[in-house]
């Protein structure tokens, strides 16, 4: 008899979560961090950033081999979004008691990248292609605007602060319990104010899908830093994970008739961690299906309506975010292998790693222009 009660009582269910405790937590705990997914993800984002510069090089040499590696550094580049959102998502859950500050965080680094684009990338761009010569100002606005389109699916990287600033904001608003206004039913405003973040993500998406349904249309060079960054559909799992976190823990609260100290120790279980993985898994799963229905029903209205080819309408489309989650079911391995458990005091490191990233980002772009300019 108290051999099937200890037997019962370590029993691991995967989806009931509320028989989870620190007593019969399970043994696994995966090897990488958050912070470990971060360093990961701009990694990719270098690559994404040499895949921007390789591009250019093929163009420009005619080099199919160029092309090839651009391509590659490309798929890997994409890898980058998500794992950002999944440490980010990771980092506002320790961090959700304080999430103003977090989210003011993101919204001054989102402008100060803005402001690196625009004072320093653009401002010398237009005074070295005109040599000073302003009279040429609208030629090479042209000129800008006309790479930036051309390669929008690779320019459009300049800034994933925004992405982690609307996805804090998306977070926040379906969470977060006002404490002063919107109380009592009230509150349902407040959830209601996640459809600002997220009409600004789709408008980005109208945005650049205009750049095919009207001839001649460009987006303008000083929009580009405005400009979302992720697919689409990789908010759309990010709120569908949001709101599966914020379900579980009222049935969590509810089943034990417990305070929200009991739930932050099942926070900190392996067995929470696991089936954090799981649900990201899933939620992603379901994202990609989704977005390839979209991007094939989008490409085919495109070319009916406006009899392009549809192969063609297709890479255009391809460069709005539309069909772009596919690459994430390359970092299933990596999410298996994530603890959404493990903490750290050193607290320093979380500020470095961004900070290391755009320097790692910038020195790949820098150094690869070097090159490229010694052989000219």
């Amino acid at each position: 008899m108290e051999q099937t009660e200890k037997k019962q009582k370590n029993k691991f269910h995967i989806f009931k979560h509320h028989l989870h405790n620190e007593e019969n937590d399970i043994k696994y705990r995966g090897p990488l961090s958050y912070r470990h997914l971060r360093i990961i993800a701009w990694v990719c984002m270098m690559f994404m950033a040499l895949s921007t510069v390789f591009s250019v090089f093929a163009k420009i040499n005619h080099s199919d081999s160029l092309s090839v590696t651009s391509s590659v550094f490309q798929t890997i580049g994409q890898l980058a979004l998500p794992l950002f959102l999944i440490a980010n998502f990771s980092f506002i859950m320790r961090h959700r008691n304080n999430l103003r500050k977090l989210i003011v965080f993101y919204g001054l680094v989102a402008l100060g990248m803005m402001a690196v684009a625009y004072l320093f990338v653009f401002r010398y761009c237009f005074s070295i292609l005109t040599h000073y010569n302003w009279d040429n100002f609208e030629f090479v606005e042209d000129l800008l605007s006309g790479v930036l389109n051309m390669y929008m699916n690779k320019f459009i990287f300049l800034n994933v602060f925004i992405d982690l600033f609307l996805c804090s904001l998306c977070f926040a608003f379906l969470t977060y319990k006002p404490k002063k206004y919107f109380q009592g039913k009230k509150i349902i405003i407040f959830r209601l104010f996640v459809i600002f973040p997220i009409i600004y993500e789709f408008g980005c998406v109208y945005l650049k899908l205009h750049v095919i349904t009207t001839d001649e249309f460009m987006i303008p060079w000083y929009i580009f830093p405005l400009l979302t960054t992720k697919p689409p559909m990789l908010l759309l799992g990010f709120l569908i994970l949001t709101i599966i976190i914020a379900i579980r823990k009222e049935v969590y609260l509810k089943k034990n008739n417990c305070g929200e100290d009991k739930y932050e120790k099942f926070l900190a279980t392996n067995a929470n961690s696991l089936q954090f993985s799981l649900m990201t898994m899933a939620v992603l799963l379901f994202a990609v299906i989704v977005d390839v229905i979209v991007f094939v029903i989008v490409s085919s209205h495109i070319s009916d309506v406006k009899g392009y080819d549809y192969e063609e309408v297709a890479s255009f489309v391809g460069k709005s975010g539309l069909g772009q989650t596919i690459p994430v079911l390359l970092i299933f391995p990596l999410i298996f292998l994530f603890s959404y458990s493990k903490e750290y005091t050193d607290k320093m490191i979380d500020k470095i790693i961004p900070a290391g990233g755009v320097a790692l980002c910038v020195y790949a772009v820098v150094e690869s222009l070097v090159q490229f300019i010694s052989t000219l």
